[in-house]
C-alpha cells in the first residue's frame, strides 16, 4: 500500500486469496482482510513492537467492550500489570482526525479506565496523556514503551 508512514514500514506476511488479500495478525493469531485501516494497524503495531519496545503480550487487538448497553470494539489496547495503559485507535487516511474521532476514542478509555490514546489515519497521529488531575497533554509522536509506564 502506498502510505506515508511516519516510519520505514515493516514488512508484513500477506497472501493473495481470491477474495482479496490478508495479512497475518501476529496479535490475534491469524490471517485478517487487508484492509487500508489494518495495513495501517499491523504497520503501527510492528513498530511498537520492534522500535518502541512493547511487549507483543502487551498488545490486545480488535477486543468488545460494552458502552451504553452496546457492544463496541476498540483497535488495540496497551496493557500493563494492573491496568490498561494507552488506548489506540486507527482510521484510513482519508478520514480526517477530527474532534468525532477523538470522542470515540476518548469514550472508549473512560469505559476502560486508559488514561491515554494514541489516534491516526497513518498520516497524522495524536498521542494525549491525561493526568490524574484532567489535564491533558497532546502529542504527535507515540511514546517508547518505558515512556509509556514512566508517564502513568
Amino acid at each position: 500500500m502506498n502510505i506515508l508512514l511516519p516510519f520505514p514500514p515493516h514488512t508484513l506476511r500477506v497472501r493473495s486469496l481470491p477474495k482479496g488479500d490478508e495479512v497475518f495478525d501476529i496479535f490475534r493469531k491469524k490471517w485478517v482482510r487487508l484492509t487500508t485501516e489494518e495495513y495501517i494497524r499491523q504497520q503501527f503495531l510492528h513498530h511498537m513492537l520492534y522500535c518502541l519496545g512493547y511487549p507483543q503480550t502487551s498488545i490486545a487487538v480488535e477486543k468488545t467492550i460494552q458502552y451504553h448497553k452496546m457492544i463496541k470494539r476498540f483497535d488495540a489496547l496497551i496493557v500493563g500489570k494492573n491496568n490498561y495503559l494507552m488506548l489506540l485507535e486507527f482510521k484510513r487516511p482519508e478520514i480526517v482526525l477530527n474532534e468525532n474521532v477523538i470522542l470515540q476514542a476518548s469514550a472508549y478509555a473512560h469505559v476502560l479506565a486508559v488514561r491515554s490514546i494514541f489516534v491516526t489515519n497513518g498520516i497524522q497521529q495524536f498521542f494525549l496523556a491525561y493526568s490524574k488531575d484532567g489535564n491533558c497533554q497532546i502529542y504527535h509522536h507515540l511514546p517508547s514503551y518505558d515512556d509509556l509506564i514512566h508517564s502513568i
